[in-house]
């Protein structure tokens, strides 16, 4: 279970194509063991597939949708992270890819009683084994505590990065989300279900949610925009 190379468990019958029950994997190989087999399988799923990526973030790890406009992007639906699907930090328009730039550094006691400064990069923390990272979480002061540093400096841009985003996107009105018109008109939709005028920022539709049918309620502005 230490390799990435892992495949989903099947029956060893010849001929038969079965798999078994994850509750009975689960069993036999210890939950902690088996939390990471299904971790393994998702990242060898979506490595398969064009469209999708493992959001970085340690605390969320959910499969990611890139975008079909620019294709360094991908945007984590579950925790709104949008990052750089090359480097796989913070997205950062089209600077290019600086390693090293994100490093979480902690004040430690070495074996002979000295204190110094330790450094992980998340370049080292995205690239190390389970193993490796409950070393790193060991002298960080805890796995809890190593996992939030990361999580802020992959989610830290630089400067420039946030001058593109305020150059060439529009935040949604409703949930602040950063969307990018490549073609078409300036009537866009947001996955929080808003429509909004792209050029001037003013919702068309949505905006809110009824609580007891969950649907999209029209706002008291004309649903029609006069900026094409």
């Amino acid at each position: 279970m230490r390799s990435p190379l892992v495949t989903p468990l099947s029956c060893l019958s010849t001929g038969c194509n079965s798999y078994p029950l994850e509750k009975l994997i689960e069993e036999l190989i210890g939950t902690e063991q088996f939390e990471r087999y299904q971790r393994i399988i998702l990242s060898n799923a979506l490595a398969r597939m064009d469209d999708m990526d493992l959001c970085p973030r340690a605390r969320c790890q959910s499969p990611a949708s890139k975008s079909s406009c620019t294709s360094t992007l991908a945007i984590c639906p579950v925790c709104d992270f949008s990052f750089c699907v090359k480097c796989r930090r913070a997205y950062h328009g089209v600077n290019p890819c600086r390693p090293q730039i994100n490093v979480v550094s902690r004040m430690v006691e070495t074996e002979d009683g000295k204190m110094e400064f330790r450094k992980i990069s998340v370049d080292e923390y995205l690239a190390a084994t389970d193993d490796q990272r409950k070393e790193m979480a060991w002298w960080y002061g805890g796995m809890d505590k190593l996992e939030e540093a990361m999580d802020e400096a992959m989610g830290r841009p630089d400067r420039r990065s946030q001058e593109w985003l305020e150059k060439y996107t529009r935040r949604c009105p409703t949930c602040g989300r950063a969307i990018i018109l490549t073609q078409g008109c300036n009537h866009v939709f947001c996955y929080c279900g808003t429509t909004f005028c792209y050029k001037c920022g003013e919702i068309l539709y949505g905006g809110g949610s009824d609580q007891d049918s969950n649907t999209p309620q029209k706002s008291s502005k004309p649903n029609f925009c006069n900026h094409k």
